[in-house]
């Protein structure tokens, strides 16, 4: 019996042991399935970051073309300053007043009503776990439908997605034939590491 371990030792090799070793401890940890296991890597090592419904929220109550989206002053990205004297509206409107939204912490300054704001806005750009983000993203796509700002305007939601220092929300729009995909960067004053 001794020589048939010895030999089959020598045959398999220590490599061969050690890795089955490991995948039994693995599967141990993980006993309840390989996709937990999986979601645990991709959270951890490979940074999944994606939050996609099952069917895309719907929102019934949409029913106004985007160009029609209403007017404001441009605002320069990188300094959250307003660029001279330019107005926009439709789509770069929708897309300005998307990213402040996003970017304004709820309740936090007197300047907007409590219901204006993201509750997640200091953390959804950094939360390093996969599951957490998901449940965050699918809060925030809920809110932002709904919200009396974008609610006329926003027929579904499909995904948000984050990459970077930015989030990816893919939505359809009234008066829009193409899915459209909104990238929101981190504000600067969003002060997250």
């Amino acid at each position: 019996m001794k020589k048939l371990l010895a030999d089959s030792l020598m045959y398999m090799g220590l490599p061969t042991i050690i890795i089955s070793a490991i995948i039994l401890l693995i599967k141990k940890v993980f006993d309840s399935s390989w996709n937990d296991f999986w979601d645990w890597c991709k959270s951890i090592a490979f940074f999944d970051y994606h939050w996609k419904p099952q069917t895309p929220l719907k929102n019934n109550n949409a029913y106004i073309d985007i160009k029609k989206y209403p007017k404001d002053w441009e605002l320069d990205i990188e300094s959250n300053h307003i660029i001279g004297e330019n107005i926009i509206g439709g789509e770069k409107a929708f897309r300005q007043h998307l990213y402040i939204f996003i970017n304004t912490p709820k309740e936090k300054y007197a300047i907007y009503p409590e219901e204006y704001g993201n509750e997640h806005a200091e953390t959804i750009f950094k939360v390093k776990n996969s599951k957490e983000f998901k449940r965050e993203a699918e809060y925030m796509a809920n809110n932002i439908i709904n919200h009396e700002h974008f609610k006329d305007y926003i027929q579904e939601c499909y995904s948000i997605k984050r990459k970077r220092n930015a989030l990816y929300i893919e939505f359809k729009l009234c008066g829009k034939p193409e899915t459209y995909i909104c990238k929101i960067p981190k504000s600067k004053n969003n002060k997250t590491e």
